[in-house]
């Protein structure tokens, strides 16, 4: 072999060795879709590659916290409008009675709008009493009954929630109120309830015909039973904003994870048509090189000669 024929085939050979490198991160490229498994291999792009991929994490991170939350602020909502409706009911009793100088119906109507409304405020969600603050194992109403809470006699007592409602955060770091507690939602509606209550047992209860005195007692309920809707009604409505701007935080943070997803797909996934095409360049040129190396290897000066 000459010396020119022994430098071509080393040549051939060192060839060989790039093509199959370059053959062997090309079929890595098509097992796992990327066009690198290291953080180097994007070179100019590995900072812009790390930049997404917080951004990302932490639009996800947003998106699934709101998520979370979305179907407890939805059964909250659905238990701040039950307790609204009763005191509304109970308002829409004592008025009849007025109206009917009727009172036979009333302490039954009382005991169960108490009910609708304790109940509404007793609800769990995953296990946790949604308006017991922070002390979310505890049920936040001690008294089982309007009788109960009238032999109490202070409705703040009926209450047994934390000092500080439960919070959340949507990862922006900002503490958000997650429900009011019940005291603060209640206790102006179990104060009149109670001292309704009160009332038609000092009464030894009330009957189809109310007398002028009863009817004016009865009538200076009302204006507390509107305030107390009213309170209610708020109540409601703060859960209906925050149930917004979670809703707000949730499509928003969707959206920008679709839209980084796809940005991080451009930089970082591997184009396998593309690889495809350049497998097949790179295996033909291994053949072509390969057949040239195996020529040359057994070329002689002899052979060369002949």
């Amino acid at each position: 072999m000459t010396i020119s024929t022994f430098f071509a085939a080393e040549r051939s050979r060192t060839d060989l060795g790039a093509i199959q490198t370059r053959l062997a991160d090309l079929q890595r490229q098509v097992a796992s879709g990327y066009k690198s498994d290291t953080l180097s291999g994007y070179g100019e792009a590995s900072g812009r590659l790390l930049s997404v991929r917080g951004i990302l994490a932490n639009s996800e991170q947003r998106a699934s916290a709101a998520r979370t939350i979305e179907p407890r602020l939805s059964l909250q909502a659905g238990a701040l409008r039950e307790h609204s409706e009763a005191i509304s009911g109970l308002r829409q009793a004592v008025l009849d009675a007025v109206i009917n100088r009727d009172g036979a119906a009333l302490e039954t109507i009382a005991a169960s709008r108490f009910q609708q409304s304790r109940t509404a405020l007793s609800q769990q969600y995953d296990g946790a009493f949604l308006f017991s603050g922070e002390r979310v194992d505890a049920s936040p109403i001690r008294v089982n009954t309007l009788a109960e809470l009238a032999a109490r006699g202070d409705a703040a007592t009926a209450f047994n929630t934390a000092d500080r409602p439960q919070s959340f955060d949507l990862g922006d770091g900002e503490a958000v109120n997650l429900a009011p507690l019940a005291g603060d939602v209640a206790e102006e509606f179990f104060s009149v309830a109670l001292d309704l209550q009160q009332f038609i047992d000092a009464q030894g209860g009330l009957g189809a015909e109310l007398t002028d005195a009863q009817i004016a007692t009865l009538n200076a309920f009302l204006p507390r039973l509107e305030e107390a809707r009213v309170s209610a009604g708020d109540a409601e409505a703060r859960n209906g904003i925050l149930q917004q701007r979670v809703e707000a935080v949730r499509i928003q943070e969707e959206q920008r994870v679709t839209l980084f997803t796809g940005t991080l797909g451009r930089i970082a996934d591997a184009d396998l048509a593309d690889v495809s095409a350049r497998i097949g360049v790179a295996r033909s040129q291994f053949e072509a090189v390969a057949t040239l190396f195996s020529e040359l290897r057994d070329l002689s000066l002899l052979n060369f000669l002949r």
